[in-house]
């Protein structure tokens, strides 16, 4: 049997499809977590499982198209602090509209979170497109 050779055109137009199927199953989940939440009244603690799931497929697809060299830029560190103080103020801001304004005596619970987490994922990002960046950089001169 004579083996099966892919042009660039083949692999670009499976890569695409892949995309497109992961992105409709994460919406799909997103979809079925909204209508069990807001629809059927089911309880949140009964949906962390697929949250989990859903913010693993989400987290891990961004990061591995970093890490393997995808479209994603690499974003200078100016501009990451920009990004960074525009997630934190859009938090506060809608946490405080949704639930009020934070105690201040309970700030590992209500600010805390606030400032870590866009850090986390910003720090997360901005690591793994240097890593990527490395990678491809070594991989050219080889």
């Amino acid at each position: 049997m004579k083996p099966t050779l892919f042009d660039e055109r083949t692999l670009n137009l499976n890569a695409r499809i892949s995309q497109v199927t992961l992105v409709l199953t994460q919406l799909g989940l997103l979809g079925i977590i909204l209508f069990r939440v807001y629809y059927l009244g089911q309880p949140d603690d009964s949906l962390n499982d697929l949250r989990i799931l859903l913010g693993f497929s989400i987290f891990g697809t961004l990061f591995a198209t970093l890490f393997f060299g995808g479209m994603l830029p690499k974003i200078r560190a100016r501009t990451l602090v920009l990004i960074y103080l525009g997630f934190v103020a859009i938090l506060f801001i809608m946490l405080s509209l949704w639930l009020g304004l934070p105690d201040l005596t309970d700030w590992q619970n209500n600010i805390l979170p606030v400032v870590v987490g866009p850090a986390i994922l910003l720090g997360a990002y901005w690591l793994f497109a240097w890593l990527g960046e490395k990678r491809i950089d070594k991989q050219i001169e080889e």
